[in-house]
């Protein structure tokens, strides 16, 4: 429960602040009458119902595994990030044929120098706050909350390019530049959304994190015993916190049951160390065969020469792979 609380109180102080910023930006707009600063405004009113949507999924995903749900309800982040990235889309849209209509209407804009400091102040906010989600979210293993992290970050990119539009427009008085910063900005903001809804969908899927199994992999040969003759087919998904691996041990077949259990749960223990004691790890353990005899003579040179180490004898071999070719 008390990881629990430390990432829910960080995303109930972002849906405040989004709050916050919100009424600040359509000040600055009812004062300047600045399309870019409106297209800024409509991001934050998707912010703002997204990051209550995030609040929403980091309560679902802390309740512990059910009868129902028996890995527990760590994916309910990923309908987060998802559906977050999906508003973002739909807010790109909107500020983009805001944009076109500015254009071939320009309008004059107003109290420049209230439109600057204001904007600075949104853009120091914002980016502190993007910076601390991102962060927590990384320390708590929460996609919510670094989606949200993200999505306030683009918040604060927005609000400096409104930023940089009001300073030309003073500088040149070009009143045709605050719908085409307004425009770049919905291109930013695309490409945000776009990433988002991918990351969604592959946490959703369980898609193949290389990086993650290559840092299993290391650890899985650097504690490599005498009796582990071969492992394969690794896999390892992410669900909110929780951390699940699994894969094929292969021992002796002489091997007594309660040593190979113990060999298992040395493993176990070792990964949890290294990843946290969110990491449910699952062994398979299979019984050697004379397809495995090659492999146990390299075992025995590499315990008895001085040069070799039992663990490079698995160097290059891909771990998560069906069964290795001999």
């Amino acid at each position: 429960m008390v990881r629990d609380r430390q990432k829910l109180i960080p995303i109930l102080f972002s849906f405040l602040v989004s709050i916050l910023l919100l009424f600040i930006k359509f000040f600055i707009y009812w004062k300047t009458r600045s399309v870019a600063i409106l297209s800024d405004a409509m991001e934050s009113v998707i912010n703002v119902i997204a990051t209550g949507v995030a609040v929403a999924s980091i309560i679902v995903s802390s309740k512990p595994p059910d009868e129902s749900h028996p890995y527990g309800h760590g994916k309910a982040e990923y309908f987060s990030a998802g559906f977050e990235g999906a508003l973002i889309l739909f807010a790109a849209y909107g500020i983009m044929y805001l944009s076109y209509k500015r254009f071939t209407s320009p309008v004059q804009i107003l109290s420049l120098d209230l439109g600057l400091a204001g904007t600075l102040l949104v853009v120091l906010i914002n980016g502190l706050l993007g910076w601390w989600l991102i962060s927590k979210g990384k320390k708590e293993g929460s996609i919510a909350l670094e989606a949200d992290g993200k999505h306030v970050l683009t918040d604060a990119y927005t609000s400096l390019g409104v930023l940089l539009s009001f300073l030309l427009i003073k500088i040149t008085g070009r009143l045709w530049l605050d719908p085409i910063f307004a425009f770049f900005i919905a291109l930013n903001i695309i490409y945000m959304g776009i990433r988002l809804v991918l990351g969604s969908l592959k946490g959703l899927m369980q898609a193949k994190d290389p990086k993650l199994l290559r840092e299993i992999e290391r650890v899985l040969k650097r504690h490599r015993s005498i009796t582990h003759i071969e492992i394969h087919q690794l896999r390892a998904w992410r669900a909110g916190k929780d951390l699940f691996v699994d894969f094929h041990l292969t021992l002796p077949q002489e091997l007594p049951l309660y040593k190979a259990h113990k060999e298992a749960k040395r493993l176990s223990n070792i990964l949890k160390a290294k990843f946290g004691q969110n990491t449910h790890v699952m062994v398979q353990l299979d019984p050697c065969g004379e397809r495995y005899c090659d492999i146990c003579e390299k075992n025995l040179m590499a315990l008895n020469s001085k040069e070799q180490s039992l663990s490079s004898t698995w160097k290059g071999l891909d771990l998560t792979q069906q069964r290795h070719p001999l």
